[in-house]
């Protein structure tokens, strides 16, 4: 009776469509066609040709790099002699200074003025003292003296000079 209930439903098109649900026949399944592609060649070179190009960026890239090296040291180099000329000049500097001071001492200028310039020190006998404690004075000219007018331009030409700066 089964098998008239699913007969009568398939006919039968009431509420639902129970058909989907039904047991498929099985025939034949359709196989899809395969096709067959030869071997991409063009990708090939692409990729050879950016493996290349790679390669080549790379070794610039390294070759720049032992060069900045290079150059690194070589300043290095230079910067280490500079550096030991400067050593020997401040040396040089610092002995020279210490020889200035030992020349420019009073016992050194003393010793070489008394033998190189015949120089003695002084006595007591040589010395000579001057008393100006005669006081201050002042002297005033007549009224009546008058300078002549040559005197007077010749002043107001210095002074005139003077303020200026010529």
């Amino acid at each position: 009776m089964q098998e008239k209930k699913n007969i009568l439903y398939e006919d039968d098109n009431r509420a639902y469509d129970l058909s989907i649900y039904a047991p498929k026949p099985q025939g034949p399944e359709e196989v899809p066609e395969i096709k067959v592609v030869s071997k991409r060649k063009p990708k090939q070179k692409l990729i050879t040709v950016q493996n290349v190009a790679l390669a080549l960026i790379l070794v610039v890239m390294t070759a720049f790099m032992l060069y900045n090296r290079a150059v690194l040291t070589e300043i290095g180099g230079q910067i280490a002699t500079q550096n030991g000329v400067l050593n020997e000049l401040q040396s040089e500097t610092e002995r020279l200074s210490v020889e200035l001071d030992r020349k420019m001492s009073l016992n050194s200028i003393e010793n070489y003025a008394t033998t190189q310039l015949g120089l003695s020190k002084m006595q007591k006998y040589q010395v000579e003292y001057v008393n100006l404690s005669q006081g201050d004075q002042v002297e005033l000219t007549q009224k009546g003296e008058t300078q002549p007018k040559t005197d007077r331009f010749a002043q107001f030409v210095d002074m005139l000079k003077e303020y200026l700066k010529v």
